[in-house]
């Protein structure tokens, strides 16, 4: 199984994206196979990677592998999401992307649903077995998208930068990790 990382602050615009886009630019270019899950509805990795929905194809996000365990058991939803990059370079194919779009917002409806916290980390159970990490790009949120990252992670990685408010969301996110362990 890979080591699933989860990108997260209580802050937007602290590089949260661009960090997760970044080491997973790193780690490909090491040699290793990264997945990237994009768990904000704004999409900004998926877009970073040159992913952009085109409404004639049929293009499934990260939100149906969500959705998928509602309705089943079902492990491992998360295998038809994957998709490669859209990068040209000889590191590309050592990532894939589990894209995002605005109507993962609908997610957050579930949140209340017993057992609703474990469905990433189900859609994705005996998916990442074949790569060495799986980067959770977390919306700027302590709600249930961001918690459904944190549950499939085995590692958080608090993103911020030098300003009172980045530093005040990481603090929210160390504190919330601390009472939820």
């Amino acid at each position: 199984m890979a080591r699933r990382v989860a990108m997260v602050n209580n802050k937007g615009g602290v590089g949260k994206s661009g960090t997760t886009v970044r080491l997973a630019e790193g780690l490909a270019k090491a040699g290793k196979r990264v997945f990237v899950v994009d768990m904000d509805p704004q999409g900004n990795s998926s877009q970073m990677f040159g992913w952009h929905y085109d409404p004639a194809k049929k293009q499934p996000t990260i939100s149906q592998a969500i959705k998928a365990n509602t309705d089943s058991d079902a492990l491992g939803s998360a295998r038809e999401v994957f998709q490669p990059i859209a990068w040209t370079c000889d590191y590309a194919e050592r990532i894939s992307i589990a894209p995002a779009r605005l109507p993962l917002e609908n997610r957050m409806s579930e949140a209340g649903i017993a057992g609703a916290w474990r469905r990433l980390e189900k859609a994705l159970e005996g998916v990442d077995d074949a790569v060495d990490y799986t980067l959770i790009d977390c919306p700027p949120s302590l709600f249930h998208l961001t918690q459904l990252g944190l549950a499939a992670a085995h590692d958080a990685v608090i993103v911020t930068e030098a300003d009172f408010y980045s530093i005040e969301g990481a603090k929210r996110v160390r504190d919330f990790i601390e009472h939820k362990a």
